[in-house]
């Protein structure tokens, strides 16, 4: 039966080790959060939260998202040509992170008034996109390799390494905002160069080019810079028309309920984590009883995570006495808004999976290009009108409608079984 499936399988294995190692990075910084609300001023805080917001839309344009073609291409089932495609497309992330940095510098003035960043770190913006790009490189690797273990031990070993430099750079040098920015930049530093000599060592990756990798690099990564830019838009558009509409002070608040909401994130990422290998192996097989599987795991998923989802509103009040300052309290009257919008991100995660499985990752770039271009005018409504409150709106409804486009759509480029009342009488 579907419980014995599932109880049985390396999937739950997998995504528990996935689900543990990611409570446990998450938590570093959570628990940091009580430390953080009451020495840093909500307006603080909003630099911090612009500064992540800009490494999150700078990271694809370094990365090109070609962690995510590595990751597809261990499926072609060419593993003695593996090594060198990662070794190309490590190249080509490194290239890509000097132009763009050559072209921050040249542009800082316009890019520091743009986002309330001071001038002197936006060339680490771009610093700290490369860094991380090295270390989805070695996850991506860690996944399609089904370490699990190692992937999970690197995560909470470079959230660990990020606080302890936070924190002696809040404490020891007294610094204030910048030690949250300096902290992730020396942590960042320390995990690349153990990814790089991982990768190297174990012979990952290998410094051969060949024109058919950057062709197959480039045409599988590049589509989903559009995808990416549009994903962080969802969150990015919400904190610009703060910052420009009401303040700095307006973003740190909405960034602080983000990430509160975002422990949602912290059990859909980990499953997703383990489901990917899991489903495209599987799906290579063409077995229609396994799609059936395939099918009823993810219903049963969608009916646990909205459990979750109810229950952490549940729970929200009493998090926010605990971890939270006073000056943060009034995210309480729109949390469930900000927590289903991370529902409905978990269940997207599910269903966009067969687009990547079938190379056809400009379409996922599509939607989200449709997603903000509906985004932009509904947010700016929101926030004239109803303030922060309006963001969190903007977010719920935003990740509803990606869910569901998503859906519509992998489900007519790859046939599944999603009708399962239909299926049983065929």
């Amino acid at each position: 039966m579907l419980k014995n499936f599932i109880l049985s399988s390396k999937l739950l294995k997998s995504s528990s080790i996935y689900t543990f190692s990611s409570i446990i990075n998450s938590a570093i910084p959570f628990l940091f959060l009580p430390l953080l609300t009451r020495i840093l001023t909500p307006s603080e805080y909003g630099i911090i939260a612009m500064f992540q917001i800009s490494v999150s839309i700078v990271l694809p344009f370094v990365g090109l998202n070609l962690e995510a073609a590595i990751a597809r291409k261990y499926y072609d089932g060419e593993n003695s040509k593996f090594s060198s495609f990662a070794g190309t497309s490590t190249l080509l992330g490194t290239a890509s992170a000097i132009i763009i940095g050559f072209i921050f510098w040249f542009y800082s003035d316009s890019l520091s008034n743009l986002t309330k960043i001071p001038k002197e770190y936006i060339i680490f913006i771009v610093t700290l996109a490369y860094l991380r790009f090295l270390l989805l490189v070695l996850l991506a690797i860690f996944q399609v390799k089904l370490k699990a273990l190692s992937y999970g031990l690197f995560q909470i070993i470079h959230s660990a390494l990020s606080l302890s430099a936070t924190l002696y750079l809040l404490f020891v040098v007294a610094l204030t905002w910048e030690a949250r920015i300096i902290g992730q930049l020396i942590a960042g530093l320390i995990i690349a160069i153990f990814s790089l000599i991982i990768l190297l060592k174990n012979d990952y990756i290998k410094w051969t080019v060949t024109k058919k990798d950057i062709n197959y690099a480039v045409s599988f990564g590049v589509p989903l810079i559009p995808h990416a830019i549009g994903s962080v838009g969802l969150i990015v558009i919400d904190r610009f028309f703060l910052t420009e509409l009401i303040d700095l002070e307006a973003t740190g608040i909405f960034t602080i309920a983000y990430q509160l909401g975002a422990i949602i994130s912290i059990i859909t990422i980990s499953f997703n984590n383990a489901f990917v290998p899991w489903l495209f192996n599987n799906l290579n097989k063409n077995d229609i009883f396994l799609k059936r599987k395939i099918v009823k795991i993810t219903y049963v998923y969608f009916i646990a995570i909205i459990f979750i989802s109810i229950s952490l509103i549940i729970l929200f009040p009493l998090l926010l006495n605990i971890f939270i300052g006073q000056k943060y309290h009034s995210i309480d009257q729109y949390s469930f808004l900000i927590i289903f919008g991370f529902t409905f991100q978990g269940m997207f995660f599910m269903v966009t999976n067969y687009l990547y499985y079938v190379k056809k990752t400009y379409l996922q770039s599509l939607i989200s290009f449709g997603i903000v271009a509906i985004k932009i005018p509904l947010t700016y409504y929101a926030i004239t009108n109803y303030g922060v409150a309006g963001a969190a709106w903007s977010f719920f409804i935003t990740y509803i409608l990606f869910f569901l486009i998503t859906w519509i759509i992998s489900s007519r480029v790859f046939k599944m079984p999603w009708n399962l009342l239909a299926a049983n009488k065929n």
